[in-house]
């Protein structure tokens, strides 16, 4: 049985190596000069490749149980082992697992020797602009006018994110071309863009970085929320929390509905805790200014913009502001909130959010649910994680699915 993988990123490795190792002749079609271009991105180059943790809302799309299947036939505990039976050492860092030699470049060259033990071919530069099904199989067209055949075919090009590493969303005509829906591909895992009416806070806060939380609101409900290290930056919010809340702002502001970020500057007090607060510092200090009591509470520069935003004075007295100011500075810190204008583009996203309808594949094999031998893994499916590891965990499982069930099962 010949079988073709197109796309040789993290998924794509995994599907070919798997299908290899059970006894397939495997060939990887891969358009750029080298493989897993984007696995030498990921962690900071240092390759975050799963997680021990798994929180409920680990993966997201328009159907994110269709995840289940695959993690249960290889799952984080499948990962760890396959990794470090073949000799690739590993460390736990809180739950984020890293290879050992902190460089992410061992895991994709790990990866590769592993293909070419089992006898994987790879041949690079092959772009795939069409594709059919045939009674022999599939035929393959590359842009140079190449022709391949085969009896099984896995599709692992990925989505729309870093396109300079090769996923372009290129991929996505060739599972349209099957019949496939393709649900509209979004940036996630990215900075959020905010409107320009926060210009003035923006401009007094930009480059702080704070811990706090991030909620985006959708038509007046929230609909997702984070917490952690936020960064602010001259286009609005950045850090892991926003990352991981970015795919329902872009959702919300594709789809036009209301989409609004709220920020909580001090998330572990409440409204009622900080009047008490602001009350002591009042009763014990009367004559300290409103910048005096926030410096200890808030950065500098957050303090700054916060203070242009409300237009409040920083050199007023405790004592001489008034209600309405009071109840104006206290929003702006538990609950400032601006519209949504979109995220950063796929050249700064670390994944996509949508691509193949998972409702039209196989969750226990990767197979089309229309097309007999055709298989799908990774990105291009309809599946994104949030930050942590959860993203590869995903490619290593629908990968070995795919390939594995592309040897085992019989076509029809």
């Amino acid at each position: 049985m010949k079988i073709a993988v197109v796309g040789g990123g993290a998924s794509g490795l995994m599907a070919a190596y798997q299908a290899a190792a059970a006894g397939a002749e495997v060939v990887i079609l891969e358009r750029n000069k080298e493989v897993g271009k984007k696995i030498l991105a990921t962690g900071n180059g240092r390759c975050n490749l799963t997680n021990i943790f798994r929180p409920d809302d680990a993966y997201r799309g328009s159907h994110p149980e269709f995840v289940r299947s695959a993690l249960e036939n290889f799952s984080v505990d499948d990962t760890l082992r396959f990794f470090e039976n073949q000799g690739l050492l590993l460390k736990d860092k809180n739950g984020y697992i890293y290879p050992r030699s902190g460089q992410a470049q061992t895991v994709r060259d790990f990866l590769l020797t592993c293909c070419k033990q089992v006898g994987v071919t790879i041949e690079y530069e092959r772009n795939i602009c069409n594709a059919r099904k045939s009674k022999e199989g599939f035929l393959l067209t590359t842009e140079d006018s190449h022709t391949i055949t085969c009896d099984k075919l896995i599709l692992a090009g990925g989505g729309k994110a870093a396109p300079k590493t090769g996923s372009d969303g290129s991929i996505y005509h060739i599972a349209k071309k099957f019949g496939h829906t393709i649900i509209e591909p979004l940036p996630a895992l990215t900075g959020i863009h905010i409107e320009k009416k926060s210009a003035i806070f923006l401009k007094k806060a930009c480059g702080v970085r704070c811990d706090g939380k991030i909620s985006i609101c959708c038509d007046g409900m929230q609909i997702a929320s984070d917490m952690g290290e936020l960064q602010l930056t001259d286009y609005g919010i950045s850090g892991i929390p926003a990352f991981q809340v970015s795919r329902y702002a872009a959702k919300a502001v594709y789809s036009k509905k209301e989409a609004k970020v709220v920020l909580d500057f001090l998330p572990d007090i409440s409204i009622e805790k900080l009047q008490q607060l602001f009350d002591d510092k009042l009763k014990n200090v009367p004559n300290n200014t409103l910048e005096d009591w926030l410096s200890g509470m808030l950065h500098t520069k957050l303090i700054a913009g916060i203070l242009s935003y409300t237009c409040i004075p920083g050199w007023l007295y405790l004592h001489k502001l008034k209600v309405s100011e009071k109840e104006m500075l206290f929003a702006a810190i538990k609950q400032l909130t601006f519209a949504i204008t979109g995220t950063e583009g796929f050249d700064k996203a670390q994944v996509t959010a949508g691509g193949v309808d998972t409702l039209e594949v196989s969750a226990d094999t990767m197979e089309s649910g229309y097309v007999p031998g055709l298989y799908f893994c990774g990105e291009l499916l309809d599946i994104d994680g949030a930050c942590g590891g959860y993203n590869l965990q995903w490619a290593w499982s629908s990968g070995f699915v795919a390939g594995r069930s592309a040897v085992t099962k019989h076509v029809t």
